[in-house]
C-alpha cells in the first residue's frame, strides 16, 4: 500500500511522452512547478496598474543574480532593490522603496507613497 506523500513512478504510460513519469506530492508540485521558489517571483517582467491611476510600475526581476534583485521603474524614477525575508509572496526593498507581491497584487512604498497594485502583464 502506498504511503501518503510517497512518490510513485510511473513506466511506460502511452500518454507520456517519455517512458518514466515520477507523480509528484502536490505541495511539492505547487512550490516548483509555480515558476517561483523561495518565495520570488520568477525572472522576467511585470507591468502594474496601481490605484493612483497616474503612473504605471513596471518591475523587471532578476533571481538569477546573488542577492535576488528587481528593478522597479515608477514616475520617471528607477530603484533597485534586493530581495527581503518575507512571509508569503515575493519583498523586495531598499532604503525608501519597498514592493511587496503576493497572488498577483503589488503594495509599494514609494519613498513615503504608498501604492496598491494589480499585474497587468507580464513577459
Amino acid at each position: 500500500m502506498q504511503k501518503p506523500n510517497q512518490a510513485r513512478i510511473v513506466r511506460n504510460n502511452p500518454e507520456i511522452s517519455t517512458s518514466v513519469r515520477i507523480k509528484l506530492p502536490v505541495w511539492l508540485i505547487a512550490v516548483f512547478g509555480s515558476g517561483a521558489c523561495g518565495n520570488h517571483v520568477a525572472t522576467g517582467t511585470t507591468g502594474y496598474v496601481c490605484d493612483d491611476a497616474g503612473q504605471a510600475l513596471v518591475v523587471r526581476f532578476d533571481n538569477q543574480a546573488e542577492p535576488r534583485s528587481a528593478m522597479l521603474t515608477y514616475g520617471g524614477g528607477e530603484v533597485v532593490v534586493q530581495s527581503v525575508p518575507a512571509a508569503s509572496g515575493a519583498k523586495y526593498a531598499s532604503d525608501g522603496v519597498e514592493f511587496w507581491e503576493h497572488q498577483g497584487k503589488a503594495t509599494v512604498d514609494w519613498y513615503g507613497k504608498r501604492l496598491l497594485c494589480r499585474v497587468e502583464w507580464q513577459r
